[in-house]
């Protein structure tokens, strides 16, 4: 069984957690949202830009074709956003 060795970003020790581990709403955002910076700091836009589209559209199970979510993902996020200030 694999497990996952990814640092969390503000605990202490580093956990492993298996992968078949179903972790809460927050941790999981934490855990992305660290790769996802690693990522942006480790990689120029280009290659992160690529590396999304590779994941999204062998991941991506919609209804709707990938830009067309993902242009209504961000219209919706930037409303949302924009309603919180």
């Amino acid at each position: 069984m694999s497990e996952d060795n990814e640092d969390d970003l503000h605990s202490a020790p580093r956990e492993k957690i298996s992968e078949r581990t179903v972790l809460p709403p927050e941790k999981l955002h934490k855990r992305v949202n660290y790769i996802l910076q690693k990522l942006i700091i480790e990689h120029s836009p280009k290659e992160v830009a690529d590396m999304l589209f590779g994941f999204v559209n062998e991941h991506y199970k919609g209804d709707k074709r990938i830009d067309l979510a993902l242009k209504e993902f961000v219209k919706e996020f930037e409303k949302d956003k924009e309603e919180q200030e």
